[in-house]
Formats: structure tokens, sequence, C-alpha cells
């Protein structure tokens, strides 16, 4: 794929500009537009400072209107062992809807806020059916953080009402898809991955480190670098000078047990390297975790109040058990009552 087959969009007020491959965008409409239902996947690509480019995509493999934290979670990480996928980045999603105005649900925006924080990272709303008006969006972040959306109009995609029409064209895209999604890689040079520079963060507790291979080529040749890190709700960027990177790690205390963070190296040539780490833990000052104490604690006074009670009853059953055991052992009341007839009859 040429670099005259990429076209450009931009969102307002947002410093980021996309590029994107028509033929990428068909692909994804077209299997919203059969589906019959809401779908979403995850967008692959490049970027670069305030550019990010399309060049593929996977379908999500959870509810979108439950999203499953874990299993979007362990998909992006399975994207990394990907060969197709090792060498791009997840620069955002894409949701498809049937009618109404381009926005997001809340379930859409707990996906983008949570699996997509980084400023770079986009979503994508897509309407495939319909045919006067927008019927594609992208949101963007702005500089302050918030959320921006441009539209855009692109033909519908047809539909026929013919249900042997339409499974015919079900298939025809499938081949098409099987045929075409490993044909967009081909416009790239078939160079080995990237070695690795082994990032990854170190728990000690409340303190962290964030660590890194110092001997790697990567490392070695990068004149600075960069730190960005999600932590719980707050982000922060910490650059990176020379002698920093030659370190091999960075100290930061936590302040919450969600963190996520981005390393990128800038060489004197060529484009940026990027490696990413998450850690999910409880911390052990954090306002979040006391939280769960103290609910820990209610719920622990609960169920020992439940036992008590639990235990004073069962005492009771068995005390009227006993009773009614003596009860039983004792003479029947009628010879009794009979005896006591007899004597008074003589």
């Amino acid at each position: 794929m040429s670099e005259t087959d990429f076209k450009t969009w931009t969102v307002p007020d947002s410093p980021l500009a996309v590029e994107y491959s028509p033929q990428v965008l068909d692909k994804i409409r077209l299997a919203a537009a059969f589906s019959g239902v809401e779908i979403g996947g995850v967008l692959f690509g490049d970027r670069g400072e305030n550019l990010v480019r399309i060049l593929t995509w996977r379908p999500m493999e959870c509810q979108l209107s439950e999203p499953n934290k874990f299993a979007l979670s362990k998909q992006l990480i399975d994207a990394k062992s990907d060969p197709e996928l090792s060498v791009l980045h997840p620069v955002g999603w894409f949701v498809s809807q049937a009618r109404g105005e381009i926005h997001l649900t809340e379930a859409n925006l707990e996906i983008y806020a949570h699996f997509f924080p980084w400023s770079w990272q986009i979503t994508l709303i897509v309407q495939p059916m319909r045919a006067a008006g927008a019927n594609m969006g992208i949101l963007a972040r702005a500089s302050d953080g918030s959320i921006k959306i441009g539209l855009l109009q692109l033909p519908a995609v047809a539909k026929k009402s013919n249900p042997a029409y339409n499974r015919i064209w079900l298939w025809a895209a499938l081949l098409i898809l099987a045929a075409i999604t490993p044909a967009a890689f081909l416009w790239k040079p078939q160079a080995a991955p990237p070695a690795s520079i082994s990032f990854h963060i170190v728990d000690n507790g409340d303190t962290l480190q964030f660590a890194w291979d110092k001997n790697a080529g990567r490392v070695r040749e990068a004149t600075r670098g960069a730190l960005d890190i999600r932590d719980g709700n707050s982000t922060v960027q910490v650059a990176l000078d020379v002698p920093r990177l030659r370190a091999g790690a960075f100290p930061y205390a936590r302040k919450s047990g969600d963190l996520q963070v981005l390393l990128t190296l800038f060489p004197a040539k060529g484009p940026p390297v990027q490696e990413s780490a998450r850690l999910l833990a409880a911390s052990a000052g954090s306002e979040e975790t006391a939280g769960l104490r103290r609910e820990r604690d209610s719920l622990a006074a609960q169920v020992s109040s439940l036992q008590q009670s639990l235990r004073k009853e069962t005492n009771r059953n068995q005390e009227l058990q006993r009773k009614l055991r003596l009860l039983e052992n004792k003479p029947p009341l009628k010879r009794a009552r009979r005896a006591n007839s007899n004597r008074r009859a003589k």
C-alpha cells in the first residue's frame, strides 16, 4: 500500500491528525453492516508526534453493553505476540451504531477511558447504513484532555432485502476480508521485529520501579525519552534525559492500584520506540483500598453477627429436641388416666 492510498482526517480543537486507508474503513463498515448488532473492534497502526495511522483492526472479544475488563485487557496483551500486530500500537477502537446521532454511551465512554487513555488514542464511531449526513465520527482528546469529535460522510453501505442475496454477499465479504487482511501489510518492509527494551514494572509496595534494559541498543541510541503515566484517574509525563535512560530504572510512588505506563524513546534518527506496561494491585495507602478495607470489615462484622445468631438458634433447637425426646420416653397419658379412673371406681 502506497502513501497516496492514505487520507488525513483532523478533529476540530484537537492537535491530533488521523491517517486512514479507505479500504480499511470500508472493511470495518462492511462488517458492521452485515452483523445486524452493535459491534466493536480494536484499531492498530503507527503513531508519531500528533499523528496516528490506522492500518488494521481486530474484533473486540467482549460484550459492549457490559465490557469485560479482563477479556479486553487479555486481548490487548495477546496482540503483542501476534506477528502482524507486534510492531503496531493499539491506536484506538471503534463501535458501530445503527441509528441516531453519533454519540458515545456510558459503557462506550468507560471502554475509551479505561483501555485507551493516551492522548493519541481515538474512538471511531461507524453508522454504515446511514445515507444522509455524517455517518462516521472520530473522537480524540484535546490538549486539555476534553473529548472532541470530527465528522465524516462516506457513501452508505448498500444492503439488499433478499435474504439469499445477503448470504451470498456475506460469504463474499468474509472471503474478501480474509484475502485483504494479510495484503494490507505488504507495503511495509519485511524486516525482523525490533528488539525489545524489556520495559516492566517492579512492585516494591507503594514505591515502584519502572525498569528497562539499559544495555539494549535502542536505549543506547536514544537521545531522550519520556514516561507517560496514568495512575488511577490522574496522568503525568516525566522527561528522561540520557543519564536517566542509562540508569535503566525510574522510581515512582503510586497513588492507586491501577497503573498504566508508556515508555517512549527518541533516537537521533528514525521513528520513536515505545513499550508499555500495566500494574493492577492494591495500594496500601490508596483511598480505593481504604474503602475496600472498610467494606471488608463491615462485611466481616455482619458475618460474625450472623454466626452468633446461628449458634443461638442451633442451641435452642437442640434444647427443644432434648425436651421432645424426654416427653416421648414418658408413659402415655392415656394409660395414666385409665389407672386413675380404675382407682376411683374401686
